[in-house]
């Protein structure tokens, strides 16, 4: 991919068969199947069939096969009960193994959970950029009931230098019509461009693994360092939630 360096690392890291260093690969002696693609192609259903690719150039070759998979993502319910990770079990057994990074985001803060109860039955969570410190706040958030029941989410904007005060708050987002998708920006709300300029998208759904799941993607940069996206999470008692943001997002106090 002349776009990235990652997969020659991690190629090399696994087979790399040049000796005379010293410096080699795990499995130098090992046949490369690479199935390369730029980022913007990376999906579910794309990673699944390069995998059923991989394993299926195996069998004609009569090998055994390990493929690598490198690609940091946070999306998914995180319990193996999502689509890539039921494709992949249904893919791998004896000489079939697909080995997955983890724990590179160890030490941010990217997953919230919490288990709800009556007496604390709403979470609230700044959000902030991993990297840029201007207020730039974009990236996706995947969050997940451990059951069908849904959350109620509302959005809003609270003031940093006031104990966190909230100066703007959106409506409630309850579940959404099939295929439809709550839409928030500044452009079109004056108010909210007093703090915040950009754009936010949200769908929500229950998967077919039957849990409860909101995508939300946002670009958006505060007019201030002080002011901070918030995000309020309303279940009903003794719903588990759980969520994690993408490599370039955190979750912060409110």
């Amino acid at each position: 991919n002349p776009d990235g360096s990652h997969g020659t690392h991690t190629t090399g890291t696994a087979a790399g068969s040049y000796r005379d260093n010293g410096y080699h690969g795990v499995a130098p002696e090992a046949s490369l199947v690479i199935a390369a693609m730029p980022d913007s192609a990376l999906t579910d259903v794309n990673s699944a069939n390069a995998v059923r690719y991989i394993f299926d150039y195996a069998t004609r070759a009569g090998l055994p096969a390990v493929v690598n998979l490198s690609l940091a993502s946070h999306d998914g319910a995180h319990d193996g009960t999502s689509a890539l990770c039921r494709a992949l079990d249904a893919m791998s057994g004896p000489g079939r193994i697909c080995v997955l990074s983890a724990g590179n985001d160890g030490l941010r803060r990217m997953h919230l959970g919490r288990t709800f109860s009556t007496d604390n039955d709403t979470l609230r969570t700044c959000l902030a950029s991993y990297t840029a410190s201007d207020g730039t706040v974009r990236g996706y958030i995947s969050l997940w009931n451990r059951s069908h029941q849904p959350h109620t989410l509302r959005l809003a904007v609270v003031d940093r230098n006031n104990a966190g005060t909230a100066v703007w708050r959106s409506p409630l987002i309850t579940p959404l019509d099939a295929d439809s998708v709550f839409s928030l920006n500044a452009v079109n709300d004056p108010e909210l461009a007093q703090y915040i300029d950009g754009e936010l998208q949200l769908a929500n759904a229950v998967e077919d693994n039957g849990l409860y799941h909101t995508l939300i993607e946002v670009d958006m940069k505060s007019t201030a360092t002080h002011y901070c996206l918030a995000l309020d999470v309303t279940a009903p008692a003794g719903t588990r939630f759980d969520a994690w943001a993408d490599g370039s997002l955190l979750f912060r106090p409110g």
